[in-house]
């Protein structure tokens, strides 16, 4: 029902998973943006129940000091003499599908 106190501990149960759809990052990223999607009804309010929770753990880590580690990653441009010309940032932000997945990795350990 989206209303588990996160600080609440885990509980373990024995479980068989099923596919129910093969989903794609930029499918959920439409779905989580409100933006239209393809994504079966059933299977689109769980994803709205599970990005919410783990928006509102990963807030509550980063508001208790969490430090987000991303890795930059640097993009050179050289000249044709392999002179350094420029260095730019390349990396792109991380989007809501990514960082749902990141937080049920963090929660599964």
């Amino acid at each position: 029902d989206g209303q588990q106190d996160l600080a609440d501990p885990p509980s373990y149960t024995r479980s068989v998973i099923q596919c129910a759809e093969r989903l794609s990052y930029d499918n959920v990223d439409c779905l989580i943006a409100g933006e239209p999607h393809d994504i079966q009804p059933g299977v689109a309010e769980d994803l709205r129940v599970l990005a919410s929770l783990t928006h509102q753990r990963r807030q509550r880590d980063l508001d208790k000091g969490q430090i987000d580690l991303r890795r930059l990653e640097a993009r050179m441009e050289v000249s044709e003499t392999g002179e350094l010309v420029e260095v730019t940032n390349a990396s792109a932000p991380a989007s809501p599908s990514h960082i749902l997945i990141e937080q049920c990795m963090v929660m599964a350990n």
